[in-house]
């Protein structure tokens, strides 16, 4: 993963963290999308899906919500660089030192394979889509090699959106049951 996709990915998840955590104007754009401009970079883009409690099979609103992004994207870039989703199971991430069940790590990687064919049904499979099972957490290996996933769960971790307390104690926005879509783009 190049330092670009590193800043971009990091700049969409605080992003997340802070437009989750802030109340939205109806009359701006949808509460669960986002923009970043990184300083000519380019621009990153996300959008939060919800599955019902033990499907791997987005909801209807789920399906809307991420055609609905997917179409604004499509109208607005011609160039999408990457995909990343990261769909967590019905539990939130796991502490250091917690683990997931086996049905939560299959339930995650159901939902991020879900939200994946979606996407390649709509974006015609030109972009490259990568999954991160956020019901599991890298392993010594992935953190010794610093690996794309132990890279991007860490940057994760870093901005908060791996947590359901914000730096100040408050509850902050659950994402047990959904899958975060980031689509980092080019400026056109």
């Amino acid at each position: 993963m190049s330092s670009r996709m590193i800043i971009g990915a990091t700049m969409a998840i605080m992003g997340l963290v802070f437009a989750s955590s802030c109340s939205h104007d109806a009359k701006k754009k949808s509460p669960n999308d986002s923009s970043r401009d990184l300083a000519g970079l380019g621009e990153s883009s996300f959008t939060t899906v919800e599955f019902p409690k033990g499907q791997s099979e987005l909801s209807v609103a789920g399906q809307k919500e991420l055609l609905r992004f997917i179409t604004e994207i499509r109208k607005k870039h011609s160039s999408i660089e990457e995909i990343k989703v990261l769909a967590w199971s019905d539990q939130e991430y796991p502490t250091r030192t917690s683990t997931s069940s086996p049905r939560d790590v299959i339930l995650a990687n159901e939902r991020a394979s879900e939200v994946t064919r979606i996407l390649e049904m709509n974006l015609k499979g030109q972009e490259d889509i990568q999954a991160f099972n956020m019901a599991r957490r890298p392993g010594m290996l992935n953190e010794a090699f610093r690996t794309e996933d132990y890279s991007m769960k860490k940057n994760v971790e870093m901005a908060g959106a791996t947590t359901t307390r914000n730096n100040k104690g408050q509850m902050s926005y659950s994402k047990a049951s959904k899958a975060v879509i980031i689509i980092d783009y080019n400026r056109p």
